[in-house]
Formats: structure tokens, sequence, C-alpha cells
């Protein structure tokens, strides 16, 4: 598996395969690397690790409003990994990580060291126009006929969208970061960007009313409930998401936690 794994990073979009790949021989210089043989990270499992979402993520987001206008974005990390059995706390591997253009910084991640999407991270704000925003992103879990997709259903249908043009959501996030400096303009294309799977995407801006869930599917918002961009609101201070549909009862969210055990 190895080889092949590795060969993706060929087939990424922009210069992500190459940062990847960049990573990797970075770690190699300073003795983290496989060439040894030793337990360093082969090319193969950073490819892996940029998969991180679409493998294994939970996490905690909220986006509120305090009364004087400013706008509040916060997170967990409870990311994990399982590896020969165990968890590996990536979570020792935490970096904020700052993006330039033109000598001045664009925007901002917090990621793991090796990882190059970004799943949580702030546009700077430059001025009118581009007022800056933030981002974060939580695993979705959903009920599909009281059951939840197998293993297998879940990459064969992650695998069917990535050839109709999916990205990874931390792929996507960043390209978005990187373009777009307002929520207004950032806001349409989070909801609307197809992905390989589906997830919640957080979103806070600078002004009163710019914040929102977007519950994804991997074509689009989803709107079965007509929620599918759940908003700030003068009634509605705040938002938050764990990992279920927020439109789902107690009873529901219950069941759903049965059917994960």
């Amino acid at each position: 598996m190895e080889p092949i794994l590795g060969a993706l990073s060929y087939g990424m979009a922009g210069d992500l395969g190459a940062e990847i790949r960049g990573v990797h021989a970075a770690l190699a210089q300073r003795g983290y690397g496989d060439s040894g043989g030793g337990n360093g990270l082969s090319l193969g499992e950073l490819v892996l690790l940029n998969l991180l979402y679409e493998l294994t993520v939970w996490c905690t987001s909220i986006v509120s409003v305090c009364a004087n206008g400013a706008v509040l974005h916060a997170r967990n990390m409870d990311y994990s990994l399982d590896v020969d059995g165990e968890k590996f706390p990536i979570q020792n591997t935490t970096a904020d990580v700052e993006f330039y253009r033109d000598g001045e910084v664009l925007y901002e991640a917090t990621t793991f060291v090796g990882y190059v999407g970004v799943l949580t991270g702030q546009r700077r704000g430059k001025g009118p126009g581009q007022e800056g925003w933030s981002v974060s992103v939580d695993e979705r879990e959903y009920l599909n006929n009281d059951e939840i997709p197998s293993a297998l259903e879940g990459l064969m249908d992650n695998l069917l969208s990535k050839k109709d043009g999916g990205l990874p959501v931390g792929f996507m996030l960043r390209g978005t970061i990187e373009a777009y400096g307002a929520y207004a303009e950032a806001l349409p294309v989070v909801a609307s960007q197809p992905l390989v799977a589906p997830a919640f995407i957080i979103i806070g801006g600078t002004e009163p009313g710019e914040g929102a869930i977007v519950t994804r599917d991997r074509d689009g918002p989803d709107n079965s409930r007509d929620e599918g961009v759940w908003s700030l609101s003068e009634e509605a201070w705040y938002r938050v998401e764990t990992n279920y549909d927020h439109w789902l009862g107690a009873e529901d969210v219950e069941k759903q936690e049965d059917l994960d055990r």
C-alpha cells in the first residue's frame, strides 16, 4: 500500500501534494523519516494524515455574538488516530501556522504537523471588503434509515464523490481561505463546494449576525429541514455544533449513539 499512498500525493490539487512531499523531506533531514528503517513517518503515512477528517474526527464548535457586536468562534480538537490498536496522541503534534502573501500574514491555521489542509483557520482582516473570517470543522454523524453506513459503504461513497470532483474538506477550506477575504464571500463557497465526505463547517465573521453552522452533504448543504445554513440572528445569539444534526431530538441522538456502539 505504501507506494500507492505515496503516489497519491502527485495527484493532489495545486501545490498540496508537493507540500506533503516537502514535509516528508524536511522530517527525513531531521531524522524523522522512514529511510533509515526506523519508526519515522513514510510519505504514505503523511498522505493518510492529510485524510484525517475523512478517517476519524469528532470535535465541538461554537460561534456567538456578544452584546457589543463582537463575534466569538471557539472549538475543541479531540482528534485521534488508532495506531496498532492504540490511540496516537496526535494533539502532541499541534502547531499554529501562519501563511504569508507579499510579506504579510494572510491567514492562520491551528493544525497538526504534516497536515497541509485547514480544519481550523482565521483569515486576517485587511480593510473594507477584506474584513476577515474564521472557520472550523466538526465530524458529521448522521442517520440513514436507522443505520450508520458501514466503513466500506462510506469509503465507496467518498471515492465516488472524489471521482465526481469532491475535495477533502481541509483542502477545500484552505483554497477558500486563501481566495476570499470576507465572510459574505466565503459562506456560499463553503456551503456549495463538492466534498469527499459530509461535514459540519462552522464559520464566523466580524459583524453582528455573521456566523453560521453549515450542515454539509457531499454535494451541498443539507436542506432537508430548510436549515442547511443555520445562521446567527437577532433571536439566536449563538450556535453550537457537536457531531449531530442540530434538528435531531434527544431520542434521535440517543438512537444514533447506540448505533455507534
